[in-house]
This record gives structure tokens, sequence and C-alpha cells, in this order.
């Protein structure tokens, strides 16, 4: 009797074991149907492409690595193929969606050029960086008689350009200019005319407004210019008095414009052809075939050849 009280005790604890095994089994299954795994899709509008991402539902998705598309800068990820709305990557997830990228065009311009009009100083040599860098001012221009002031972004000298990091876009800049009153000098310019007309010389503070003189004239020749030698190598630009006296030479040409040409034509009634002749103004009639009675027709009426000198057209016609 006490050995199968014994047996009847171990068979109940074996099957409350089972019991136990069977809801830990089915909490483990119930477990497993709870979680829910979301799916996110990638749309790279023409970039490179990108394998779909899946993560718990209720997680956060980690920002992928950035697509590349060429001639493009990336701009972000958005739930809206047509509008840059971006995705929040700190929102946990609840259902499957799909990510599209959107883009910018590149930048594919030259670098911003900084151009300095000196206003007659010196010349300064354009500036090219890339937008943001830093920058310093280059050397002073000089202009004989002024003084330098700085450089301005408008010729009417009215903003201050400020030379610390590069702008973003090429622009001109002005240098501003003062008389130097107090050491300001008179000075003369002097003309030598190598056989033309006299031209009167120039007396006038150095660094000031230099116009040019009226061109002197001489016969057979085309005046050419003034040089500031008399090997006439080194042309004068005016444009502002010189510092010191000096003297100017004239460069002449020869006048070698195209003779006038007149035209000799014969009309044989019948006869021989004679080919017209084409001669300069105030040259000697040629001698003509002989056997022949000319009649040479000119504005002024009827008049036999031969003529001394040819000066205008003329129409021969022969007669028998």
């Amino acid at each position: 009797m006490k050995k199968w009280m014994l047996i009847i005790i171990i068979a109940f604890f074996m099957s409350l074991t089972a019991c136990d095994n069977t809801d830990a089994s089915d909490n483990e299954d119930d477990n497993k149907e709870d979680t829910r795994t979301i799916t996110v899709n990638f749309e790279t509008n023409g970039g490179t492409s990108m394998d779909p991402l899946t993560i718990e539902e209720g997680t956060l998705l980690n920002p992928p690595d950035e697509p590349t598309k060429q001639g493009y800068a990336f701009n972000g990820w958005s739930t809206s193929r047509y509008v840059l709305d971006p995705f929040d990557f700190d929102l946990s997830l609840d259902s499957d969606m799909t990510l599209f990228a959107h883009w910018d065009q590149a930048q594919t311009s030259s670098p911003p050029t900084l151009t300095f009009d000196s206003n007659g100083g010196s010349n300064v040599s354009d500036m090219t960086r890339d937008a943001g860098d830093a920058i310093t001012e280059p050397t002073t221009p000089v202009r004989i008689g002024y003084v330098f002031e700085g450089w301005y972004e408008e010729r009417a000298f009215i903003t201050p350009f400020v030379f610390d990091t590069m702008p973003r876009t090429s622009m001109t800049i002005y240098a501003k200019w003062r008389l130097d009153q107090e050491n300001q000098t008179t000075y003369t310019l002097s003309f030598d005319s190598n056989g033309g007309s006299a031209v009167d010389a120039i007396i006038q503070e150095g660094g000031t407004s230099l116009n040019a003189p009226d061109a002197p004239i001489k016969n057979g020749y085309v005046f050419i210019g003034w040089y500031e030698n008399s090997q006439l190598t080194t042309p004068f630009t005016f444009d502002i008095m010189p510092s010191t006296s000096k003297t100017l030479y004239a460069k002449w040409e020869a006048n070698q414009e195209a003779p006038t040409l007149y035209t000799l034509s014969f009309n044989s009634n019948g006869g021989s052809i004679h080919t017209p002749l084409s001669l300069e103004e105030d040259t000697t009639l040629p001698d003509l075939p002989p056997l022949l009675k000319l009649t040479i027709h000119s504005q002024g009426g009827l008049q036999i050849f031969p003529l001394p000198r040819l000066s205008q057209d003329l129409r021969c016609l022969q007669t028998i």
C-alpha cells in the first residue's frame, strides 16, 4: 500500500512539471507573435542604389550612409518624393515606409575673382580664391601727385571693402585717391614736332589730369603720335601730368594714299578695238597708234588729241 502511494505522488509532481513547461513554451510563442518588424525602403532618385533596412517596430532608424549622384550634392531624406520635408531619425517607427533622396545641383563654377580698378594708379593683379578663404590687402597702388585712401565696393566710394574673407561671388573694387596738395609741383611738357607745325608747351601741376594737344601738321605726312624719346620707340600716354619736365617727339609716316586713276577708252566706230587705258591723275597721255584720227570728248566739249595732262575720264572717238 505504501508503495502505491509513493508512485501516485511522484506521478502527480511529474504532471505539474509538464504543465509548467507547456505554459512557458506557450508564453515564448506569444512573445514571438507580439514582436513585429518594420521595413524601410530607400528611393535615391537617380543616386546610387541602397538596400532596404529591417528594424523592430517601435525602434529608431539609424541614418544610413548617404548616396551619391554625379553632378549633385545630397540634401537629405524625405517621406515625399517631391517636397523636401526632412525625415526625423529621432522618431520610432510603427509601419513600413519609403524614404526619398533629395539633391541640389553641385556648384561647378570657377572660384570667385576680386578685380582691382586702381583709377589711374599702378596696376594691381586680380585675386582668385575659394569663397570664404582668408585674404589680405595687396600692395598699395601708386599714383603720382595723389594719396591713396583705400579700396571701395562702388565707383562712388560709399562702402569701404574689408579684407578678411573672399566674397562668394566675383566683384570689382575701386581705389580712392585725394590730391596731394602739399607735395604738388609745376612741370613743363615740351613738344618737338620734327618738321611739323609748332605745338605750345603744357605747364601744369604734376599728377593732374593731362589732355593731348591738337595734332601738328606736316605736308605729305600722317601724324602717328607723341613719343618720349627721339628714337620714337616709347609712346607717351596722355592721362596724368608727369612729375618731371620732359620733351615729347612727334612721329610721322609718309602719306601713302593710293593715287587717283582715270580711264581713257576708245570707240573705234567699227575699226580695230583698242584696250582702255588706266592712268594716274596729272600724268602725260601716251602716244596712240598711228593712222588714227581721234576726237576726245570731255566735260568741257570736244578737244583734239594730244592733251598734255589727264585730269578727268575721257572717251576717244575714232573717225575715218
